[in-house]
C-alpha cells in the first residue's frame, strides 16, 4: 500500500512500481488507507508519508502493523526530525527516507527490504565496529537502526581495544569512529588502520561535533567520510550503505 498526499509523488511511485511488477493500492489520505485495511487485504509493505490533513503517518503505521504484523514499513517524508525518526525506530519501521529524494532511492530501499525479509537467515555478514561511548543516546539509536537494516554492530569504547582487534585480523565491513572519545587518539587510530596491510581498504566513518574543523586531518589519515554528530539514525544507515555500495 502506498499512502501519499502529494499527487505528483504518488503518480511517480505508481508508474515506477507498476513497471517493476508490484501489485499495490494507493491512498491520498489516512481515511482512504483505513478503508483498504477494513477490506482485510494482505499487504507485504506500507510506503507512507507522515503528514496528512486527517491523521499522522506513524499512527497509521502502528495500526497497519497490528493488522499485518509480518509486513514492512517505509516512511518517505519532508518531516525528517530526530523525534520522528526515534519514534519510527520504536515501531521498528524498516526505513525512513527524507524528501526530496531520488526515486531510485525508494526503489533500492524497497528492493533491500524484500531481500532482507526473504533471506533473513542467509544474509551475508555485515559487521561494524563502532568506536564510541555507548552511553550516548544517539549511539543507541544508530545501533538500533543499523541492526534493523541487517548490520551486526559492536560498540567499543577504547581506542586501544579496537586497534588490537583489527590487528588480530577481526576486520569488519565498516568502522565508525567517534572523535568525542579523544580526537587525537581517534585520528591516530584511523591513520594506523589505513596504513595496515590487512585493513587499508576498510571504510572509516568519522563522527564529529564540528566536522569542518577536522576535515583536513581526517582526509590526511584516510577517513572515508566525516559526518556531524548526532546523526539521525536512519540517515546514518543510508550513509553507511552508500559507502558499501
Amino acid at each position: 500500500m502506498i499512502v501519499e498526499s502529494e499527487p505528483l509523488i504518488l503518480q511517480v511511485c505508481q508508474r515506477v512500481f507498476h513497471r517493476e511488477g508490484y501489485v499495490f493500492d494507493v491512498a491520498q489520505s489516512i481515511t482512504e488507507a483505513e478503508g483498504f485495511l477494513a477490506r482485510a487485504r494482505d499487504y507485504d509493505l506500507l510506503i507512507i508519508d507522515l503528514r496528512f490533513n486527517d491523521g499522522n503517518g506513524l499512527d497509521f503505521a502502528q495500526v497497519f502493523r497490528r493488522h499485518h504484523p509480518q509486513a514492512c514499513v517505509l516512511v518517505m517524508t519532508g518531516l525528517s526530525t530526530m523525534e520522528s525518526q526515534t519514534r519510527a525506530l520504536e515501531l521498528r519501521l524498516e526505513d525512513y527516507i527524507a524528501k526530496p529524494f531520488d526515486i531510485g532511492q525508494i526503489r533500492l530501499s524497497v528492493k533491500n527490504i524484500f531481500l532482507r525479509k526473504a533471506n533473513r537467515d542467509r544474509m551475508p555478514d555485515r559487521s561494524i565496529i563502532w568506536l564510541a561511548a555507548g552511553t550516548e543516546e544517539s549511539v543507541g539509536l544508530g545501533l538500533k537502526a543499523l541492526e534493523l537494516a541487517g548490520f551486526r554492530c559492536e560498540i567499543i569504547d577504547r581506542v586501544a581495544l579496537a586497534r588490537s582487534r583489527i590487528e588480530a585480523g577481526e576486520i569488519p565491513q565498516v568502522v565508525i569512529a567517534d572523535a568525542g572519545l579523544s580526537e587525537a587518539d581517534v585520528l591516530d587510530f584511523c591513520g594506523q588502520v589505513k596504513r595496515s596491510s590487512r585493513a587499508r581498504e576498510l571504510p572509516i566513518v568519522l563522527l564529529a561535533l564540528n566536522p569542518e574543523f577536522m576535515l583536513a586531518q581526517a582526509r590526511r589519515v584516510g577517513v572515508s567520510l566525516i559526518l556531524e554528530k548526532p546523526q539521525k539514525p536512519y540517515d546514518l544507515v543510508h550513509q553507511i550503505e552508500d559507502i558499501l555500495r
